[in-house]
């Protein structure tokens, strides 16, 4: 049974000094469930007691439903009824904090410029839920997340096939960013730690695969672009507590690992690159103090090695062989005083626990845990 209860755990051992460069652990990948029929997104799901994930499915008509739940022993049942959305679905889920309520998902329905809203147990709470502004805005195959840094409010982050970066919020509300002509594909916003992430701390970035670069926005437009040698497929926070989770559309699989793999690399952004995976299509980007950098991640001996990688995501969810984790719902840039200790805002059913993932000049990173049991 749950409990109410509120811990502090501050980390101090991992500072972030300059010349620190992402460690190339290796990591094993294991396929942890059935086949799926042509499944594209993933991401955390939360709806009831139990953390899952839900992935995209039946690529590119969306027949005979879009979205599917994948339990603790693989197995997967239809999320929604929905059917009929198009093309490349990439999704996104607010996590419990959000200021949407935890499970919502969002995602392109295969017709420009249209986000539609799925309540967390299924129900369609708007298709569309947001018309953008205009004509050729382009897909949501681009990609969506929803703000965990509190540096975009929370809101909705989209990218689309055209180009175009917006911003919306709980309303529904779209706010143009930029338009840079160019297919953009995975997204996700970076924490305020210039210590740790250099350039990109505070912004929104995207790759964009076609022409191999890293694209960086702030709230005002576009700030600049970087070429850290990976066509990008996807981009994620690594939080080094929850589990790893990727579809393998080469296989039509679902691939794994424990959180323990990479916990090392907490607080930096892990890469996905769709196509010349060899061996594992996984990169790890991270500030040194003078560049960025992102080298490939090794596999070990006796991993399963990926096909082709559409999206991927971390997850508290236990899938087959992968055990549950603590779940990450945020993380702030705060002073450290160690005679006065922030208190996490009240919330029922849950254990609440704050670590430090990396510390410097007197400001930590900090990341909001929900205890699973």
């Amino acid at each position: 049974m749950n409990k109410l209860v509120y811990s502090l755990l501050f980390s101090f051992a991992l500072t972030i000094p300059l010349g620190y460069a992402a460690p190339a652990f290796a990591i094993t990948l294991t396929e942890i469930s059935t086949g799926f029929p042509s499944p594209i997104g993933i991401d955390h799901h939360e709806e009831g007691a139990v953390d899952k994930v839900v992935m995209s499915v039946n690529y590119n008509l969306g027949v005979p439903n879009n979205f599917v739940l994948v339990a603790s022993d693989g197995t997967q049942s239809a999320f929604s009824g929905i059917s009929g959305f198009t093309d490349e679905v990439k999704i996104a889920t607010a996590r419990t904090g959000s200021v949407f309520p935890a499970g919502t998902l969002f995602t392109g329905n295969g017709i420009d410029g249209e986000i539609a809203r799925i309540n967390p147990d299924g129900t369609i709470f708007g298709n569309p839920w947001v018309s953008l502004p205009g004509a050729g805005n382009g897909l949501m195959r681009g990609s969506l997340y929803v703000d965990t840094t509190g540096v975009y409010g929370g809101d909705l982050i989209v990218v689309t096939t055209l180009g175009e970066v917006w911003r919306i919020n709980s309303a529904g509300v779209a706010s143009f960013i930029d338009d840079v002509n160019v297919h953009l594909e995975g997204v996700t916003t970076v924490p305020s730690d210039a210590a740790q992430y250099g350039p990109l701390a505070g912004k929104i970035i995207a790759g964009a695969e076609g022409v191999g670069l890293l694209y960086v926005f702030n709230s005002a437009g576009f700030v600049a672009t970087y070429d850290v040698d990976v066509n990008i497929e996807d981009i994620d926070l690594i939080t080094g507590t929850e589990n790893f989770y990727g579809v393998n559309f080469g296989t039509s699989r679902l691939l794994g690992a424990p959180a323990s793999e990479f916990a090392a690399m907490a607080g930096d952004i892990l890469l996905t690159s769709e196509f010349g995976v060899s061996p594992s299509g996984l990169y790890v980007l991270s500030w040194n103090g003078v560049s960025l950098t992102a080298p490939q991640l090794p596999l070990s001996p006796g991993s399963e090695t990926p096909g082709q990688w559409e999206h991927v995501t971390f997850s508290s969810a236990g899938i087959g062989v992968v055990p549950p984790t603590d779940q990450v719902i945020g993380g702030e840039i705060i002073p450290i005083d160690t005679t006065a200790l922030l208190i996490a805002g009240t919330q029922s059913s849950s254990v609440w626990m704050i670590s430090g993932v990396g510390l410097a000049a007197g400001l930590g990173f900090i990341f909001l845990r929900k205890k699973n049991f």
